[in-house]
Formats: structure tokens, sequence, C-alpha cells
């Protein structure tokens, strides 16, 4: 069990897990589980067995391409709430972004496209 315990370790370091000891105790004990089921299936004679890659045979489930109009710019730009000409305004992920937090919209930001909302409903 002692290996299993430093294998949970490593993996809480990998994904950076901070993990108290009851909770790796349990995380052990779940990978020990696995393990061992995957031990059991390597113990299986599969001698008479085709090896696959896929556990369903079925080929050819895919349709042909099918060429269709897209959506005109002006059925795309319809419901976005804040826009610049043709291109999709969005919050910005790398500032403070005010004080809903980083990358949160500024006030101004969530007032502007309120407004533009209105702009595009006509009522305003």
């Amino acid at each position: 069990m002692k290996e299993i315990a430093q294998i949970v370790d490593y993996l809480a370091l990998l994904v950076r897990l901070e993990l108290d000891e009851e909770q790796k105790k349990v995380l052990a004990a779940q990978l020990d589980n696995i393990l061992d089921a995957a031990r059991r299936v390597q113990e299986l004679d599969t001698s008479g067995v085709e090896p696959t890659a896929h556990v369903v045979s079925s080929r050819g489930t895919l349709r042909e391409d099918e060429v269709k109009p897209s959506l005109s710019l002006e059925e795309v730009m319809q419901n976005v709430p804040l826009k610049e000409g043709s291109l999709f305004r969005v919050p910005s992920m790398s500032g403070s972004g005010g004080p809903n937090g980083p990358g949160g919209p500024a006030p101004e930001q969530i007032h502007a496209s309120e407004e533009a909302g209105d702009r595009q409903e006509g009522k305003g």
C-alpha cells in the first residue's frame, strides 16, 4: 500500500491538488481497486480473441458532406450584445476587469452592452 500512497502523492502533485491524509487514504484505496481490476484482466486468457480497435465493428456511419448556406452577417450579429462593426466585443481577460474581478466586465461594459441591446430592439 506504500507504493500506492506514493503514486497518489505524485498524482496530486501533477494536478496541483492539496489532499489531507484522509483524502489520500480514500484515493489510495480507490486506485488500488482500479489497479487490481486491471491485474485481473491481464490474467485472462485472450489467446483466441482477435485484437480489435473498437468494440463495435460498424463502418460507414458518417454522412456525406453537404454544402448548405450559412447565416448572413446580419443574422449572426443579431443577438450580439456588444459589437464594433462586424466584430464581437468581449470583456478583457487580461486586465482587472473592474469591481467584478479579473476578467469580469467592468460596469461601463455592462451598461454599453445593455444600450446596444436596447438599440437593436428599437428601444433607444
